[in-house]
């Protein structure tokens, strides 16, 4: 696909107001440099990124974890999630030992 690029005849406006406002050749070319131009600036922002990201720049890549800190937990909660986690175990299995009891419509 050729597309001739000349200014003259892009900004050109004869014709009468119809013909002005009704211009696909130029509409596609001011469609597709702009499209080009935020594909590029996309790609260097994603590029540029991504070096600080593998430089270490982001996501504290020069903290380092402390061997001392300790983690409380409460004990009390942990039991309660656990005693749910079984609960929704048995319901599977019971669920899933019913056959359901669905008339076909088609027969």
């Amino acid at each position: 696909m050729k597309i001739p690029f000349r200014i003259k005849k892009i900004s050109h406006r004869g014709g009468g107001k119809e013909a002005s406002l009704q211009n696909p050749e130029r509409d596609w070319l001011i469609i597709l440099i702009v499209g080009c131009i935020c594909i590029v600036a996309a790609s260097a922002y994603h590029v540029y990124f991504y070096n600080l990201v593998e430089a270490g720049a982001f996501y504290g890549g020069d903290e380092t974890v402390k061997e001392e800190a300790s983690i409380k937990l409460d004990t009390k909660r942990v039991e309660r999630a656990m005693v749910q986690i079984n609960e929704r175990e048995k319901w599977t299995e019971v669920l899933s030992s019913v056959t359901p009891r669905i008339i076909d419509p088609s027969r």
